[in-house]
């Protein structure tokens, strides 16, 4: 077999129009990938005059040698460029097999996204990681992951494929959802990528549980068989399916008339060790997936706690034992020690057994959430450093990394991440300038990606130091940033019964303590991080008139967006210690500070809310500034109204209350109320539930958003004063009561509380009526 002579040129080609062609070993004109691949160069290409036609004999080629893995990883490839003495141009190139080619005219469609022309293109690339798992349940987002070289993806969740059986309308529906997923299953196969659904377990129906005979308790062997059966019969009926991608626990989310249940936790009085449980799951899991079929079972470890098989590394040996197979098996955890958070221990559970294990990288963006267009968070720093760490050890376990791949070449968190995890995945060592220009001049155009790339790697120190309270994450395990979350900043308690008390007490508790004697180096990480965004801003702004047209406006009102959230963040921290400091030795010099940064935070939030893109929710905010300004205004009186506010225990005594009292209306008065509103869905969280009029919305407060919603406004809510009133059909505790009702002073609007106790989502339904009566006519006047 030849080898390629690796010409090193001087100097890169000029980017005037070029025709290249592609000449191709034989067989390979005809595979899916490669005409995939080539028609993406053509596109690709287009815009800067650069064309490639398959064949032909046009003065530039791109010569594809017959793969072999000889020397080379079935997945890598080697590529030499060369010039004549007449200015045409040749790049050879040699995959490790047929995958390996793909990927080397992928590389080359990269770096012609990056330059605008193809440059000299000398270099053997051998990925580190050979499982590159990403999503997958459509034609973009398969052709989107063979783009970005993954080798397996994850698309449709199992519970929409089980043959039921007969259960209705499941089964029939199921059966038509095979049939659609199996064209995404034939789509990936013809890229060379398997395809692996998902799912959440345990889940069911209440006839499947029936028909098997089975109760739920890890104890009952008829629940095991029931489990395996589920995957014995999808199997069989999608053979070719390569495998299933399973997470189970507390956070087992469903729909329809599915049912979860937390076979790791459930019931909380047997004697079965969390490390029995998990074991037999994956066991009883194995012996189906593999044993039987010989898939891949892929089983994602994360669990909400940090005290669990995910994160201590005691209970994953003691869980993934000899006794646990290691063929086909694949174990995944987080890169963190919990969840998306800066200032996370990487996970210590890799590189303890024999078992294959995949990292979860994901998105370092807790601060935000997709549809919030902040400037994007970089994570190479955090990814890159646990890669290296984990694969120093010479005996390494790990073999892969999960990701999501870019999907519209977009100015955000998700696609720079996508780009960055795809280029780690492959050199974990790689310069992060490098990746950061490339993403930057993919997206935003070469001319920019010098600049743009100082303001992405910027990013980190904005948001790890600007947004996170130093002190605070160092002494928690889990999430690091109680303070945000995903676009909200959270209030805790109930505001409008307890006066801003369990709020003001959380914050003493969670963020005053552990700064109160590390307010010096608190308030220099904040302000460092400030300055990172100010910075970012301004290199934004100045790049801008370098940027692509399209990409311009994204860009820059990203960078004002998030110089205005860390203003915010830094304000609202600012204020706290303040706060404390004063209530704690209540001096003219203190309480002018107070005054002094409780101007800036409310200038500072004012300039947030005016700014491209802004839908943060500032509830945690907004009350500290109440609660400062009552101090300010009168400290003795404020301090007179927490202590007479009610406690939380008392704030769900009145709430107890108030359900108690709606019950018996219903039950005496149920001719006279009018039907407005009957609601179903998940809650996971604090959220308020608002009706003015024919409009319901919700205002989320705290934990995870509403789910599978289904708002029936039976009738629209008058605009005058009425009595409401709620009916619980099936919620969890505490159950949904009236937070306030309709009046002229907020606009008729009626506000019923849901706030889910447990720490994952829960089914709620309820109906609430109304009475043309006030509330003092009706005995229901609020107890707040």
């Amino acid at each position: 077999m030849s080898v390629i002579c690796l010409l090193v040129l001087a100097s890169g080609f000029s980017s005037s129009a070029e025709d290249w062609s592609i000449l191709l070993p034989d067989g390979h004109p005809s595979d899916a990938a490669i005409q995939a691949a080539v028609e993406d160069l053509q596109s690709a290409g287009s815009p800067y005059g650069v064309k490639f036609e398959l064949g032909g004999n046009g003065p530039n080629r791109i010569q594809v040698e017959s793969p072999s893995s000889d020397d080379l990883n079935p997945q890598g490839f080697e590529m030499g460029s060369s010039i004549d003495d007449n200015g045409n141009r040749t790049v050879t190139l040699r995959g490790g097999s047929i995958k390996g080619e793909i990927n080397a005219l992928y590389w080359i469609w990269d770096r012609l996204r990056v330059y605008g022309e193809i440059p000299d293109l000398n270099t053997r690339r051998e990925p580190a990681l050979k499982v590159r798992f990403t999503g997958g349940d459509d034609q973009n987002s398969i052709r989107n992951a063979l783009r970005y070289t993954a080798t397996w993806v994850t698309g449709a969740d199992t519970l929409q494929l089980f043959p039921w059986d007969g259960i209705e309308p499941e089964d029939t529906e199921n059966r038509k959802y095979r049939e659609a997923t199996q064209k995404w299953v034939d789509l990936a196969h013809s890229y060379h990528m398997k395809f692996i659904p998902r799912c959440d377990e345990f889940t069911y129906l209440d006839e499947y549980l029936k028909q098997m005979d089975a109760t739920l308790t890890p104890e009952d062997p008829n629940l095991w068989k029931a489990l395996q059966e589920k995957y014995r019969r999808l199997f069989k009926a999608m053979p070719g399916l390569d495998g299933v991608c399973i997470r189970t626990g507390e956070l087992t989310r469903v729909f329809g008339n599915y049912r979860p249940f937390d076979i790791i936790h459930e019931p909380r009085d047997l004697d079965w060790s969390l490390e029995k449980r998990y074991r037999t799951f994956v066991q009883k899991m194995y012996e189906v997936v593999v044993g039987e079929f010989d898939k891949i079972y892929y089983q994602r470890t994360w669990e909400t706690s940090a005290r669990e098989h995910h994160s201590d590394p005691v209970i994953f040996k003691e869980t993934f034992t000899e006794e646990v197979p290691t063929k086909n098996l694949y174990l995944s955890p987080y890169m963190s020690l919990a969840d998306r958070w800066y200032y996370q221990p990487y996970n210590p559970t890799f590189n303890l057994t024999d078992h294959n294990m995949v990292v979860l990288l994901a998105t370092l963006d807790y601060h935000a959430h997709a549809g919030i267009d902040v400037f994007p968070s970089f994570p190479g720093q955090y990814h890159q450093g646990g890669l290296q760490q984990i694969l120093s050890d010479s005996d390494s376990n790990l073999v892969g990394a999960q990701f999501g791949v870019p999907q519209a070449d977009s100015w955000s968190t998700r696609d720079l991440t996508g780009y960055t995890c795809f280029r780690l995945a492959w050199d974990p060592n790689e310069d992060l300038w490098q990746i950061a220009h490339d993403f930057a001049a993919i997206v935003l155009g070469k001319e920019s990606a010098d600049e743009m790339a100082e303001a992405i790697l910027l990013s980190y120190t904005a948001y790890k130091d600007g947004i996170y309270v130093k002190p605070v994450a160092e002494g928690i395990q889990g999430n690091t940033l109680p303070h945000l979350r995903i676009g909200t900043f959270p209030v805790r308690g109930v505001p409008e019964i307890d006066g801003g008390r369990e709020h003001i007490e959380w914050l003493d508790r969670t963020i005053y303590q552990p700064c109160k004697d590390r307010i010096e180096e608190t308030l220099e990480y904040l302000n460092q991080g400030l300055e990172a965004a100010r910075h970012i801003e301004t290199i934004t702004k100045s790049a801008g008139p370098k940027m692509k047209e399209d990409q311009r406006k994204a860009a820059v009102d990203s960078s004002v967006l998030s110089r205005w959230l860390v203003e915010v963040n830094v304000g609202y921290i600012q204020t706290c210690l303040a706060y404390f400091q004063y209530r704690e030795d209540p001096t003219v010099e203190k309480k002018d500070h107070l005054a002094s940064i409780l101007k800036s935070l409310k200038s500072s939030r004012q300039k947030l809310i005016d700014s491209p893109g802004f839908q943060f929710k500032l509830f945690g905010v907004d009350q500290l500034i109440a609660n400062t300004d009552e101090i300010l205004a009168d400290r003795e009186k404020a301090e007179q109204a927490l202590k007479k506010a009610p406690e939380s225990d008392r704030v769900f005594e009145l709430i107890a209350e108030q359900q108690k009292a709606h019950a018996d209306y219903l039950n005496k008065h149920r001719e006279e109320l009018q039907p407005i509103l009957h609601w179903k869905g998940r809650i996971d969280g604090r959220d308020v539930l608002l009706i003015q009029g024919d409009r319901v919305s919700i205002d989320h407060l705290q934990g995870d958003g509403p789910a599978e919603e289904l708002s029936d406004l039976v009738n629209p809510l008058p605009e005058e004063e009425v009595t409401l009133v709620v009916e619980d059909l099936g919620s969890a505790p505490y159950r949904p009561f009236v937070l306030e009702q309709p009046n002229k002073t907020n606009g008729y609007t009626g506000k019923i509380f849901l706030f889910d106790r447990d720490p994952s989502y829960s089914r709620w339904e309820f109906k609430v009526y109304a009475v043309g009566k006030k509330p003092k006519e009706t005995g229901l006047r609020l107890a707040w």
